[in-house]
Parts: structure tokens; C-alpha cells; sequence
């Protein structure tokens, strides 16, 4: 009779052990929570985030309850490599695109992500270039309609009239840009059935259109390098000399 091959025996074992691999848990959960918050907040993006606590429970479960924290912590860390760049303009195509995609994933809380633009806004006030922000903000406020249209008049009406966080030096407070979210503000008015802030608001639009008849548009075309994409912004400024306008 031969001898039965060694292979088998080996097979086993190595079934055996893949499936030891398989059932036990990663290094990282092993890890004291704290150590684990640390790893979630230090991720470089809002992409890897959700990557992260999208396919893992428990990940999931500790970024639930530090959500704030992290948020915060990632978009914040986030400004301060755009503050030490040599090209920051490149940065804030960067940012930008991180708020457009917290506010499209519904897996970060709306009041955080709110946290997170009132970051942004710091950077992008400190640059004069806040007005880049405005359409994210109505597409923020969007987000709430489903059932929660007073939060979103909260949030605008903060970022429209300027109030904390988003204050702006007076001389900055007017600006054709702010026309979606004035806009945005009609309609939730109409929406809640609130006429007279509702013809306010209808005013405030009017303002702005003569505003933006007296306004110089500038195109601001710029790419992020390391993702080869390009971004274009509409910024508004004041009519300068040569190229005043006679009203």
C-alpha cells in the first residue's frame, strides 16, 4: 500500500490557519479607544473617512460618538497644510472640494458639517476669497428639507447677515455672490408659509441684483497639480479705474 502523501496534512494546517486569520480581529481594534480616536481624527480627508467607518462597525460606532471632534479635527488640519503652503490657491480647490463632499454624504451629521464650514470660512475670509463658500452653504441648507426647514433658515441667515462664526469686515459684507443664498432663503420662507420675512428677503434679492450690475465678474481658473483637475470661480469685486461704471 503507498504511503499517503504529506500534502494533506499540510492543507489542513494551512486552512486551519487562514481561517485563525480571518476570525480575528485587526491590530487596530485591539486598541484602546482613545488611540483609536486619535487614528480616525489624523486621517487626511473626508474620503478616507468615509472609507474608514463605512466599512467597519465598530470604527463606525467609536466616529459616531466623536463625531464633532473628528470632523473638526480633519477639515482643521486640513486649513493649517493650506496656510503653510507655498501655493495656497491650490488648497482651497482642496477644501472646497472636501465641504462639497461632507455635504453630499449623509453619514456626517449636518451640525458638524456646519462645524466644518465655519473652519473653512476662517481660511477663506483670512484669503478674501470667502465668497467661494456661499453655493456650498445653499447646498448645505438643502439638505435639511426633509423636515427640518428652520435649521436651514438658522444656518443661512447666519451666513447672509454675517453673524458668528461667519463674521466679515463691513466692507465685505455685500456681495453679488450672495444672491443663491438669499434666494435659498425666499424659498424657505415660502416653504414655512412666512410672508413678511419671506418680502424681506425679496427686497434683500433686489439689493443684489443692482449690486451685481455695478460689479466687476472675475473668472478665477486654477487646478489642483497632484489631481490634475481644474477649478473655476466667480468672484465679484467693486468696479476699480480704470474700468469705473456711471450709474
Amino acid at each position: 500500500m503507498p504511503p499517503r502523501s504529506s500534502k494533506r496534512p499540510q492543507r489542513r494546517k494551512r486552512k486551519t490557519r487562514m481561517r485563525l486569520l480571518c476570525n480575528r480581529p485587526p491590530a487596530l481594534l485591539n486598541l484602546p479607544v482613545e488611540v483609536m480616536i486619535l487614528v480616525i481624527e489624523h486621517l487626511p480627508d473626508f474620503k478616507t473617512l468615509s472609507s474608514v467607518v463605512e466599512t467597519c462597525r465598530a470604527m463606525y460606532n467609536i466616529f459616531c460618538r466623536h463625531s464633532k471632534l473628528v470632523v473638526r479635527r480633519i477639515l482643521a488640519e486640513a486649513c493649517g497644510r493650506v496656510r503653510d503652503s507655498l501655493n495656497p490657491y491650490d488648497g482651497v480647490c482642496r477644501i472646497t472640494e472636501e465641504l462639497e463632499f461632507a455635504v453630499r454624504r449623509q453619514f456626517l451629521p449636518r451640525a458638524h458639517v456646519e462645524d466644518a464650514f465655519a473652519v473653512a470660512w476662517s481660511l477663506f475670509s483670512e484669503m478674501k476669497v470667502e465668497e467661494i463658500l456661499y453655493p456650498i452653504a445653499r447646498q448645505l441648507a438643502w439638505t435639511y428639507l426633509g423636515g427640518r426647514p428652520q435649521e436651514a433658515i438658522k444656518f443661512l441667515e447666519a451666513v447672509r447677515f454675517h453673524r458668528e462664526p461667519f463674521t466679515l469686515p463691513l466692507s465685505r459684507r455685500s456681495s453679488p455672490a450672495l444672491l443663491p443664498v438669499a434666494r435659498s432663503l425666499h424659498y424657505l420662507f415660502d416653504y414655512i408659509n412666512d410672508d413678511f420675512r419671506r418680502e424681506l428677503v425679496a427686497d434683500d434679492i433686489i439689493d443684489l441684483i443692482d449690486l451685481q450690475s455695478r460689479h466687476t465678474t472675475f473668472l478665477w481658473i486654477t487646478s489642483a497639480s497632484d489631481r490634475n483637475k481644474h477649478y473655476m470661480f466667480t468672484l465679484f469685486f467693486p468696479p476699480q479705474p480704470p474700468f469705473t461704471l456711471r450709474s
